[in-house]
């Protein structure tokens, strides 16, 4: 773990594995996305025999990022505001599963939950 402070700003940042702990009140589901994405590439790997719904799930949200930067999202809507908390509470759940593969499941159902949020915010699901 690393930690960065500044005296001047007193604004202190703690590090585990290159993602901060501490986050800022305005959450990106982007950022979200890519750490749920990355904890599940992990499980993936870290499971044996594999799990196939590890596998559909990731291909969804390998397609979920690229309709994301292709789309034009204001973040100040409640739907983004609800998409980037599912996506966040997703990214929690696959850690601690990484963590305790006993929450695997768990884990799976927030991500499948969290890409709900995001069809909605993209007008894919109404």
């Amino acid at each position: 773990m690393v930690r960065n402070v500044s005296n001047r700003t007193s604004n202190i940042k703690l590090r585990s594995l290159g993602r901060p702990l501490y986050a800022p009140n305005d959450v990106s589901i982007g950022l979200e996305l890519d750490w749920t994405i990355k904890n599940l590439e992990v499980l993936r790997d870290l499971v044996d025999p594999p799990v196939k719904a590890l596998n559909e799930i990731l291909d969804e949200l390998y397609q979920l990022r690229i309709d994301l930067i292709e789309a034009a999202i204001k973040r100040d809507t409640e739907k983004y505001k609800k998409a980037a908390g599912a996506m966040k509470k997703a990214a929690k759940e696959t850690k601690e599963a990484i963590d305790d593969l006993a929450n695997l499941e768990k884990a799976i159902e927030k991500v499948a939950k969290a890409i709900g949020k995001a069809g909605e915010l993209l007008g894919k699901i109404t």
